[in-house]
């Protein structure tokens, strides 16, 4: 006796950010985690993958160790990172969802958990028909970089041109990574001779490197 009724629901998927935990509001457990509804069409780099929450880890890399296919694969770091210097950070992506999309890149530069000081965002417009398009957005590292310790970068694709670096977008993809910023020594012999001048690419300057100095500092 009685009665049956069946019905069909759909589960949207999310694709959530994992930069380390504690900083960058990647941790879920207030309102602001980073996450993005997954949509056709637009997307960074071929690959996508769901989550049910963010995945923080030391090292950026939670939601490509969970078993699902690595999606950090849209964004090429640049090779070298230099105070004062240009950096350019170049985006793989595809937009045919109808709409212009805006993808946006942070980057801790001073390394206080937080993509909210100067220069610490790049943006360029997207437009819908981009397919598997390359993106370069450029910026100057501050002379105040942090060096020698892993920086978080976000960079994040929607349609929503008003995004942050937290909280829920409607649609698009989140990709973490981590960059550091080598330490130089530079020389400071006076201005114009000698080649102190780094305005151009003769400057000298030494990499830092543990067991080899001259004197004790």
């Amino acid at each position: 006796d009685g009665e049956i009724e069946d019905y069909l629901v759909s589960i949207p998927a999310y694709d959530w950010g994992d930069l380390p935990d504690g900083i960058y509001n990647t941790d879920t457990t207030g309102p602001d985690g980073p996450s993005h509804l997954i949509t056709p069409g637009l997307g960074i780099g071929p690959d996508i993958d769901a989550e049910t929450n963010g995945i923080p880890s030391p090292n950026a890399d939670g939601d490509d160790n969970d078993g699902s296919p690595d999606d950090e694969d849209g964004v090429t770091l640049p090779t070298t990172i230099t105070p004062g210097q240009p950096v350019t950070f170049t985006v793989n992506l595809t937009n045919t969802s109808g709409e212009t999309a805006t993808v946006y890149t942070f980057v801790d530069w001073n390394g206080d958990g937080d993509f909210d000081d100067a220069n610490e965002i790049m943006t360029q417009t997207v437009s819908d028909g981009s397919t598997g398009g390359v993106f370069s957005l450029t910026t100057t590292v501050p002379l105040t970089a942090s060096t020698n310790i892993s920086l978080g970068v976000r960079v994040r694709l929607s349609t929503d041109d008003t995004l942050g670096p937290d909280g829920p977008a409607p649609d698009g993809e989140i990709e973490d990574y981590l960059v550091s910023i080598p330490a130089y020594d530079w020389g400071d012999l006076p201005d114009g001779i000698y080649n102190t001048d780094t305005t151009g690419p003769d400057g000298p300057s030494h990499l830092i490197t543990p067991g080899l100095g001259i004197g004790p500092d």
